[in-house]
């Protein structure tokens, strides 16, 4: 069962950095001018880290409750997967989120 509980956090990890690269790809992408597009996705990327360190990170003094946080933590993969969507990029997005829901109910499973 180890093997499956580390291959999980792995899975989390992943998904976390493709979450944020699929914010900055969808802010990049709602800019007219070239400095307004570089703006959008890194202050994309700015809230999406702030509210993951702030609710979700292992050693944050504000972590919430697990099923909180894993109800946060989905939605937050679930609103990056359907920006990712709208970006164009549905095939990605549809495995995205398959996979988000599969790491969470791990998650819950090994209660992580």
């Amino acid at each position: 069962m180890d093997i499956l509980r580390y291959a999980n956090m792995a899975l989390a990890f992943g998904l976390e950095l493709a979450m944020l690269a699929a914010l900055g790809r969808w802010g990049y992408l709602q800019g007219k001018s070239a400095l307004f597009s570089w703006l959008m996705a890194i202050g994309m990327v700015g809230i999406a880290v702030m509210l993951w360190g702030y609710f979700a990170a292992p050693r944050s003094a504000h972590r919430l409750p697990l099923l909180s946080r894993l109800g946060f933590e989905l939605f937050m993969f679930l609103l990056s997967g359907l920006l990712l969507y709208t970006s164009g990029y549905r095939t990605a997005a549809v495995w995205f989120c398959a996979l988000s829901c599969v790491s969470i109910l791990l998650a819950f499973i090994f209660k992580e």
